[in-house]
């Protein structure tokens, strides 16, 4: 099996799985598109010919990891987004929004 055969049999269907699983606010599918691509890395490294492709696709995980992709509180987007209290001075009984 070359490169071409291999993309076209097992990596794009792979590719387009992960994509789907990534789509959407599920740390869980997440896992499983972080697996799915994991599995597509080593295929491509049994490939004979094909060690730029496994750096492809591992290249699109570590972007993915790097920009969060699966992680709850970053999924929520709550992350940074609490308004801080301003209670520096000891005479205010309410402390207000800053």
């Amino acid at each position: 099996m070359d490169t071409l055969q291999a993309w076209l049999v097992v990596g794009i269907p792979a590719a387009v799985l992960a994509a789907g699983l990534f789509a959407g606010h599920s740390s869980v599918r997440a896992a499983f598109g972080y697996l799915v691509l994991a599995v597509l890395f080593v295929f491509m490294l049994i490939v004979p010919g094909s060690r730029i492709s496994a750096g492809v696709v591992g290249a699109i995980g570590v972007l993915l990891v790097a920009a969060g992709r699966g992680d709850p509180e970053v999924e929520r987007g709550s992350f940074g987004q609490e308004v801080p209290l301003r209670v520096d001075d000891p005479e205010i009984d309410e402390p207000e929004r800053v």
